[in-house]
């Protein structure tokens, strides 16, 4: 679990999630307002840590982008639910659009019904083909500077 902001109901879903399929809780927060029964809080940790948790994780479950982010690159089974009320949401919606993976909310009726299921692995062809465009365009910045934006 990696959230940007602390929201019970995400942590009660990852208890269950975790529960059901026989996983332990591991929740990566600098500011721990609310504590799971059994889960590893971890705190402090070095960017090669942080991206371990994710690398190895079964599934992530977050509201953060970075969080949806580093779950989408590495593979992982992804459980998304929004901020209530929060701008930062139009990143998620954005990438998670993008990506053809709205399947991933846990706070709509689509989602809902997918929770439990590694759905999605198309998205990956779409984030490689999303990759190869970013490469070229920072390549052709590099190659070209300033006059290959225009």
């Amino acid at each position: 679990v990696y959230v940007m902001h602390e929201d019970l109901e995400l942590l009660h879903f990852a208890r269950n999630y975790a529960k059901k399929h026989g996983l332990k809780v591991v929740y990566i927060n600098q500011r721990l307002f609310h504590r799971l029964p059994g889960a590893i809080y971890l705190k402090d940790m070095s960017p090669e840590q942080w991206l371990g948790l994710f690398l190895h994780a079964d599934a992530v479950v977050t509201n953060s982008f970075h969080g949806t982010a580093f779950g989408l690159n590495f593979g992982k089974t992804l459980f998304v639910k929004r901020i209530r009320n929060s701008k930062s949401n139009s990143r998620l919606e954005d990438i998670l659009s993008q990506l053809r993976r709205s399947d991933v909310f846990i706070d709509t009726p689509v989602g809902a019904r997918c929770v439990g299921e590694a759905s999605g692995d198309n998205y990956i062809s779409i984030l490689d083909s999303l990759r190869k465009d970013s490469m070229s365009y920072l390549n052709n910045i590099i190659e070209h500077g300033e006059q290959a934006r225009n």
